[in-house]
């Protein structure tokens, strides 16, 4: 359902803003996409809550979240391709562009797969040290870091993927930039230290 509501949010703004507003379109891609990135971690966030289940695998914890990260992306890479056909359709972008715009949607789904492992493994929050802030008046710092902990990661997979739907024609170094990023988000989301 995630997946679908992931694709609802963004097909939701083409059709019901006309003339596609770029601020409005590329914030529901946003949101759409950390929504399905979100429904493409369950599995990891359901390993994250049961850690001796992970002990039976003889894998280390690092590569137990790249295999996390590998099966999120099989389902996010080609939703990431799709979206980012339809979104070309719904912006008319060329046919020259329409190629870019799909390696970026493919990154960007890679991106967002790195970017749900972490919030899956997002360290919990210590709400004694959260308490303690509060009664000194300084509690929003770690609750917003604790709740924006993978979503960071998420935004900033989609970021190429979104201009690259308002830059037209689209730049040729766009996708190499995005794929740094993307292995970028890839090693911060799959990491065990950060």
């Amino acid at each position: 359902r995630g997946m679908l509501a992931g694709w609802g949010i963004p097909a939701a703004g083409v059709f019901a803003v006309q003339g596609g507003q770029p601020l409005v379109l590329g914030t529901l891609v946003v949101v759409g996409s950390c929504v399905a990135a979100k429904a493409a971690s369950t599995a990891a966030a359901q390993a994250a809550d049961v850690p001796s289940l992970e002990s039976i695998i003889p894998l280390g914890r690092s590569a137990m979240r790249q295999t996390h990260a590998a099966v999120a992306a099989t389902l996010l890479v080609p939703w990431g391709i799709a979206l980012a056909g339809f979104l070309g359709w719904a912006v008319s972008a060329d046919a020259a562009s329409l190629g870019t715009l799909l390696v970026l949607g493919a990154l960007a789904g890679a991106g967002l797969a790195a970017g749900a492992v972490r919030l899956a493994y997002r360290p919990a929050l210590d709400w004694g040290s959260v308490m303690l802030l509060a009664a000194l008046g300084q509690a929003t710092g770690p609750m917003i870091q604790h709740f924006a902990y993978g979503y960071d990661v998420m935004v900033v997979a989609v970021v190429a993927l979104v201009a690259g739907l308002f830059l037209s024609p689209v730049p040729v170094l766009l996708p190499a930039v995005a794929a740094v990023v993307a292995a970028i988000a890839w090693g911060v989301g799959t990491s065990v230290s950060v």
